[in-house]
């Protein structure tokens, strides 16, 4: 089965203040999209991007190679005023 090239493409999630999530993509900077949840952002910011490529391919506009290369991590950015707790693994006793 063929990879899609959409796949390749940095997608930048940005929550807002006011709990709007902002979707930008570096390679494609006119791409302007988000969504009130992040699943509405994203699915927004796929489908903006496929018409984005869609109307390249039509008008044989050269698509850009994607800039980054993706190391398979999953980063998660925590806003500094989470209440978000770290738990530590139990410590163990020591055999009598």
């Amino acid at each position: 089965m063929k990879k899609s090239i959409a796949l390749e493409y940095e997608m930048v999630i940005l929550p807002e203040e006011d709990g709007y999530y902002a979707v930008r993509f570096p390679d494609f900077p006119g791409i302007i999209t988000g969504g009130r949840t992040p699943d509405e952002a994203v699915r927004n910011a796929r489908e903006a991007l496929q018409v984005t490529l869609e109307t390249m391919r039509d008008r044989k506009i050269p698509l850009p190679a994607p800039k980054r290369t993706f190391s398979g991590q999953f980063n998660v950015r925590v806003p500094g005023h989470s209440t978000a707790l770290w738990c530590a693994p139990p410590q163990r006793r020591a055999s009598a």
